[in-house]
């Protein structure tokens, strides 16, 4: 399955649907999919930079609470995949905001990941 969205800028995405995070894939931290609230965005980034590949996006059915606990965690810490999200509790030099953050997500990246 494909969803097709225009976005509130008119740019246009297409995700295919998955039921895991397959490796090298993040948390697209731009909010949810126009259209499509119950769909979390991922995507790979260009190596050692922010620009990511739109040709390929991938989306994912997260029930409401997880997904927001999920993108929080992207957006706030910049963990938007498990290996970050642990790499990141493994770290000496956590806010202890960030830490209780990255804990809570720590299970549901397990849960959806490969």
């Amino acid at each position: 399955m494909v969803i097709h969205e225009v976005n509130r800028f008119g740019i246009e995405h297409d995700y295919t649907v998955v039921d895991r995070i397959p490796d090298g894939y993040e948390v697209w931290n731009i909010g949810e999919i126009e259209g499509s609230p119950n769909y979390m965005p991922l995507c790979i980034t260009y190596s050692g930079t922010f620009s990511v590949q739109t040709d390929k996006l991938l989306a994912i059915k997260v029930p409401e609470p997880e997904r927001h606990v999920m993108e929080r965690c992207a957006m706030r810490t910049g963990c938007g995949n498990l290996a970050e999200v642990r790499r990141a509790l493994k770290g000496k030099h956590v806010k202890q905001s960030n830490r209780d953050l990255l804990e809570l997500a720590l299970p549901l990246f397990e849960l959806y990941t490969n």
